[in-house]
């Protein structure tokens, strides 16, 4: 995809839109994975291999994070968790 559409989504048909939150969302989990501990750790606890997330649709095999669990990574690891 080019710059522009990156830019324009209102303009993509739906494959395209599918296509560019299926990158965006591959982008995101890698970086959180390989950097953020709580993240990692949440993943590994709930035996989920990110690798497998490809669209949002995959998202349903994520593990759900409470208030709380974000409030004490937050409050154990400042300023960001």
């Amino acid at each position: 995809m080019s710059e522009r559409q990156h830019n324009e989504p209102e303009r993509m048909d739906r494959s395209q839109i599918e296509q560019l939150q299926s990158e965006r969302l591959r982008i995101l989990l890698d970086a959180v994975a390989g950097s953020n501990p709580f993240w990692t750790q949440k993943f590994q606890s709930a035996g989920v291999d990110i690798s497998s997330v490809k669209t949002p649709a995959d998202l349903q095999n994520l593990p759900f994070s409470r208030k709380s669990e974000l409030a004490a990574d937050n409050a154990a690891h400042p300023p960001y968790g």
